[in-house]
């Protein structure tokens, strides 16, 4: 680490926030990291990196959720930061973290990742399943400590109904029996009628 001392900190978000209670699995959550270099460094913050493993793999005790592919995203502010600030994201399937590498923060510097999950099916041996989605980033950089964000939490109640709805139509075009289809249609004897079904789960359940 640094003889210098360097202060790093990072400060995590949810949205939606805590305030508001998920009421269906699959819900998306978006987290966002923003992670500031101190004003009053006297030198740069060097191999900053930001971790976050997923709801429910970490040490914080938490409902599970699933990685959004392809969510994780830095800011834009890289190339005004300089040819030495980075934005290298890499996923670990096995350990469930995301981890960002942003290079080089000069004093005063900011930086904002953000990544999206969504709510697994869980706690369904109760009606509703209740349950608690938290998450924590931690930052670590060259010249700095390990250090953690603050927790995130997102309520989630979900009463459990299974439903499945049915819905027939008929379509008297033979060219491109795909064109229209009614609730009711009219057809000489002889002549083709196509049906479609379309099967749509209108319930909380997979």
């Amino acid at each position: 680490k640094a003889c210098t001392p360097v202060a790093l900190d990072i400060v995590k978000s949810n949205n939606p926030t805590v305030s508001t209670t998920i009421t269906e699995f699959g819900a998306e959550i978006t987290y966002t990291m923003d992670v500031t270099a101190s004003e009053d460094n006297l030198v740069d913050s060097r191999s900053v990196t930001v971790s976050d493993v997923l709801p429910g793999y970490d040490t914080v005790t938490s409902g599970t959720a699933t990685y959004k592919a392809g969510s994780a995203t830095c800011d834009a502010t890289i190339l005004a930061l300089g040819s030495d600030s980075t934005c290298d994201i890499t996923l670990s399937n096995s350990n469930h973290t995301v981890t960002w590498e942003l290079g080089v923060l000069r004093p005063g510097d900011t930086r904002q990742v953000s990544f999206v999950v969504t709510v697994d099916v869980q706690g369904t041996n109760a009606n509703p399943a209740s349950f608690t989605l938290k998450n924590q980033a931690s930052l670590d950089s060259a010249d700095t400590d390990p250090q953690f964000s603050n927790v995130v939490e997102n309520p989630v109640v979900v009463p459990l109904r299974a439903e499945i709805s049915v819905v027939k139509k008929a379509s008297i075009s033979e060219a491109n029996p795909n064109n229209k289809f009614f609730k009711t249609v009219a057809r000489a004897r002889g002549k083709i009628v196509t049906y479609r079904y379309v099967v749509s789960n209108t319930g909380t359940l997979p």
